[in-house]
C-alpha cells in the first residue's frame, strides 16, 4: 500500500520565502550579465590595441623604405623629397604623411648626410596625431 500521508517538511513554504528563488536566479543572471559585458569591453580594447599596433609597424616600414630609397640615390639626395613615401603613407595609414628632414653632417663628417623621417598619421578615434621619427646617418661609399 501507498503512503498517501504528507510529509510535513514538503509543507508549503511561508509566504515570506515564495520567490526567493526566483530573486536569487534573477541575481545570478545579473552577475553573468556583467561578466559578459565586461568581456565584450576587454576584446573592444584589445581590438583597439592591435589596431594602434598595425599603425604602428606600418609607419615604420614606411619610415625605413624613405630611408632606403634616399640611401639608393646618395648622389641626390639633397633633392630628394620621397614623394613616393608620402604617397605610400598616405595609402597605408588614416590620415598619413611622410616627411623626410635632410641636413648635412658636421664639419667633421663631410661625407655622411643625416635623415630624419618622420612618419604621421591619426588613428580611428583618435583627434591627436601620432607619429613615428627614424633617424639615419647615410654616407658615401668608401
Amino acid at each position: 500500500m501507498l503512503n498517501t500521508q504528507r510529509n510535513p517538511a514538503m509543507a508549503q513554504a511561508p509566504a515570506k520565502q515564495r520567490g526567493a528563488s526566483l530573486i536569487e536566479a534573477m541575481i545570478a543572471i545579473l552577475i553573468f550579465a556583467f561578466g559578459v559585458l565586461a568581456l565584450v569591453g576587454l576584446q573592444a580594447n584589445a581590438t583597439s590595441a592591435a589596431t594602434k599596433s598595425k599603425f604602428r609597424i606600418d609607419a615604420g616600414l614606411l619610415a625605413s623604405q624613405c630611408i632606403a630609397t634616399l640611401w639608393l640615390d646618395r648622389d641626390n639626395i639633397a633633392a630628394n623629397t620621397c614623394p613616393a613615401c608620402d604617397a605610400a603613407a598616405a595609402a597605408a595609414l588614416p590620415g598619413g604623411s611622410c616627411t623626410p628632414n635632410i641636413t648635412k653632417a658636421p664639419a667633421d663628417k663631410t661625407d655622411s648626410t643625416e635623415v630624419t623621417v618622420t612618419v604621421s598619421w591619426v588613428a580611428p578615434g583618435d583627434t591627436a596625431n601620432s607619429t613615428h621619427i627614424a633617424v639615419a646617418q647615410i654616407s658615401a661609399n668608401q
